[in-house]
C-alpha cells in the first residue's frame, strides 16, 4: 500500500480533490454555518476563503466543468448529516438536550441534502 502511495502524482486533480472541495464548501459555506450554531463562525477566522474558492480552485486546476456540484454538494451534506447522527446517538442517554439539538440538525441537512439533489441535472445520472 505504502509503495502505491509513493508513486501517486501528488499534483494529479481527480475527482476524489472534487469530493474534497465540495466538502470544503459544505463547511465552511452556508450550510456550515447552520451546523456550528453557538460558536464563533469558523469562515470568519483568517485563512478561510469563499465557499467557491475550492471548487474554482478545482476547476481551474483540473480545467473539470463543475455541472456535477450539485451532486458532489448532496452527498457531502448527507455525510455530514451521518456524522451528526452518530454523534447524537453517543450523548442521547448522557445529555438528551444536546442529543436534541444533533437530531434538529441532522433533521436540517437531510433536508438540505434533498434539496441539493433535487437541482442535479438529470444528465449527471445518465439520463436525457
Amino acid at each position: 500500500m505504502l509503495a502505491a502511495l509513493h508513486t501517486l502524482d501528488p499534483t494529479a486533480v481527480g475527482l476524489e480533490s472534487f469530493g474534497r472541495s465540495a466538502w470544503s464548501s459544505l463547511y465552511w459555506g452556508d450550510i456550515g454555518a447552520s451546523i456550528w450554531t453557538g460558536t464563533q463562525a469558523h469562515r470568519a477566522n483568517p485563512g478561510f476563503g469563499t465557499t467557491d474558492e475550492p471548487l474554482n480552485r478545482y476547476a481551474r486546476a483540473s480545467g473539470r466543468d463543475l455541472g456535477a456540484v450539485e451532486f458532489y454538494a448532496a452527498v457531502a451534506t448527507i455525510k455530514m448529516a451521518v456524522i451528526i447522527a452518530g454523534a447524537r446517538v453517543r450523548v442521547s442517554e448522557t445529555d438528551p438536550q444536546r442529543a436534541q439539538q444533533l437530531e434538529d440538525k441532522t433533521r436540517l441537512l437531510t433536508r438540505t441534502a434533498l434539496k441539493a439533489a433535487c437541482r442535479v441535472p438529470p444528465a449527471i445520472y445518465g439520463r436525457p
